[in-house]
C-alpha cells in the first residue's frame, strides 16, 4: 500500500501524520527520526531544471477569455507545492475539494494543529500565527484565505485582506509573516 501524499508514517506505531507534524498525533513518538525522504522531497537536478522551464514558460490569453490561462488553474490530479525561500525544504500538498487546509503553526498548550505546520520550519521566529491563513480548492481555484493573523499575507507584494480569498496561480510568490515561498502547480 503506498503513503498518501502529504503524510508521514509514525516508525512506532505506523499512524499516518500530517506533514510538519512534529510528534505522533496517535502515540506521541518523535517523528523528527523518520528518514528524510519522507520529511521532504529532495528533487533530483533534472526536476528541478524541468521546474525552472515550466516557470518560465509564459501562458497568452486574449482580453476575451474567461480563463487567464493554464497556470491559474488546478486540476483534481494536481499537488500543491510550496519551496520555502532561503532553505531546501518543499511542502507538498493534493488539495480535496472543498476542505480547508489551515496553514499556521502547532500550539501543544492549546491543542491546535494546523494542517500544515510552519513550526518546524521556524514558523515561530518568522511570525507565523497559530492559525495563519487557509487553503481552498473551489472548482478549479486554488483559493488563499488570511485568518486574521497578526503578520499578514501578501501574494506578489499584494497584502491580502484578511478573511477575504485571492486566487493563488502558479508561479506566485506567497508571503506570511517574513516566510516566503514559491508555488508550483505540479502535474
Amino acid at each position: 500500500m503506498s503513503q498518501p501524499s502529504g503524510m508521514i508514517t509514525c516508525i512506532n506505531c505506523g499512524h499516518l501524520n500530517r506533514v510538519g507534524i512534529i510528534f505522533c498525533e496517535k502515540c506521541g513518538a518523535s517523528l523528527n527520526s523518520i528518514p528524510i525522504s519522507y520529511q521532504t522531497n529532495v528533487l533530483s537536478k533534472e526536476a528541478s531544471e524541468k521546474l525552472e522551464e515550466q516557470s518560465s514558460d509564459t501562458v497568452k490569453v486574449s482580453d476575451t477569455d474567461d480563463v487567464q490561462g493554464s497556470a491559474s488553474l488546478f486540476h483534481p490530479n494536481m499537488e500543491l507545492m510550496l519551496e520555502i525561500e532561503g532553505i531546501s525544504n518543499i511542502i507538498k500538498l493534493q488539495p480535496k475539494e472543498g476542505h480547508e487546509y489551515v496553514i499556521g503553526r502547532h500550539d501543544p498548550e492549546g491543542g491546535f494543529l494546523p494542517e500544515i505546520d510552519l513550526l518546524p520550519f521556524g514558523g515561530y521566529r518568522m511570525g507565523i500565527s497559530r492559525r495563519h491563513a487557509s487553503i481552498r480548492l473551489i472548482g478549479k481555484q486554488l483559493n488563499i484565505r488570511d485568518l486574521g493573523s497578526s503578520n499578514g499575507t501578501s501574494v506578489n507584494g499584494n497584502k491580502l485582506d484578511k478573511h477575504e480569498n485571492h486566487q493563488l496561480r502558479d508561479g506566485d510568490k506567497l508571503r506570511m509573516g517574513s516566510m516566503t515561498f514559491r508555488v508550483r502547480f505540479i502535474s
